[in-house]
């Protein structure tokens, strides 16, 4: 006993599906979320040492965008680029995977992996900063003030 199979049919199927295919791939977009959340759609065209080019939606022009600012990059091939691979230890032992921002002479501003937003952190009750360099971050040189203005 034999079946009859309907090549036309097979054929056009598989052009739907390389179609389909082709269509997802060409639409797919890259989205940069900074560290304050803020989304923008567009196409990462290079990742430097320090900094990403970016270029968003309807923008003209790319834009050279400092990786401290920049909490993930979601590629339209759905690779995740993450940069945060900085490691805060407190002086009672809690570990952090994250991202150092900046530091004054009493806080560090600190984006634990998951959080969607920076976190103060007391220098007094941080033992170390291990950047992904392997480099630390010396807290007792930072001398960083704000003054007001009179």
């Amino acid at each position: 006993m034999g079946y009859w199979v309907d090549l036309d049919k097979e054929l056009d199927m598989k052009k739907i599906t390389l179609l389909l295919l082709f269509t997802i791939f060409v639409n797919a977009q890259d989205v940069l979320i900074t560290i304050g959340g803020k989304q923008y759609k567009g196409k990462l065209v290079e990742q430097q040492e320090k900094h990403v080019i970016f270029k968003a939606d309807n923008a003209p022009n790319s834009q050279k965008i400092p990786i401290n600012s920049i909490n993930k990059v979601l590629l339209g091939s759905g690779e995740i680029l993450t940069f945060s691979n900085h490691i805060l230890t407190t002086k009672s032992g809690n570990v952090f995977k994250g991202k150092f921002i900046h530091a004054t002479i009493t806080d560090v501003l600190y984006l634990k992996d998951g959080d969607r937003q920076a976190t103060s952190i007391q220098k007094e009750t941080i033992d170390n900063i291990k950047l992904g360099d392997g480099s630390f971050v010396n807290l007792d040189k930072i001398t960083v003030t704000y003054s007001e203005r009179i």
